[in-house]
């Protein structure tokens, strides 16, 4: 066809010259928009290549996050079971000495009841005491008049 076409209607030979030419440019334009695909494919393999190294870092961080924070997890409860051992051993011995205190007071309360009947007592018998010692005390003035006069008497029967 390409030998004859010099035969041909000139019209056709400028039609078929410029379809030729219109071919070598889609081709040409098909090339590379070809080429352009596979850029852009690349370029969209080598974003999801450094997405997805990008999040595998992520989740490896995160996974050890996660295994540091569970074992500070285990940690911590281990720390509060010895508080919650140590807190009921303290409530034991508050509740003993609590215990030990009330019996404190009421044996506190007994002895200052006893002292209390003690100091009562105390203060009649030295009431008793003072009024023996000033009874005797009167007993004995009393004596030493009879006395006087008995040796006033004595003195007198003797005269």
């Amino acid at each position: 066809l390409g030998e004859g076409v010099s035969e041909l209607n000139p019209k056709i030979k400028s039609e078929l010259t410029r379809l030729r030419n219109e071919n070598l440019q889609l081709r040409a334009f098909a090339a590379k928009r070809q080429d352009d695909a596979v850029d852009q494919l690349e370029s969209k393999l080598d974003d999801s290549w450094r997405l997805s190294e990008k999040y595998k870092q992520e989740y490896l961080n995160t996974k050890d996050q996660l295994l540091n924070t569970q074992t500070d997890l285990r940690t911590t409860e281990k720390k509060l079971d010895n508080c919650m051992d140590q807190l009921r051993h303290v409530e034991g011995e508050r509740d003993f000495l609590t215990t030990e205190l009330d019996g404190a007071e009421r044996s506190l309360k007994e002895t200052q009841d006893d002292l209390e009947s003690t100091t009562k007592l105390k203060n009649e018998l030295l009431q008793d005491v003072n009024q023996l010692s000033e009874s005797l005390q009167s007993k004995k003035d009393l004596v030493e008049q009879q006395q006087i006069q008995l040796e006033e008497l004595t003195r007198n029967f003797s005269a």
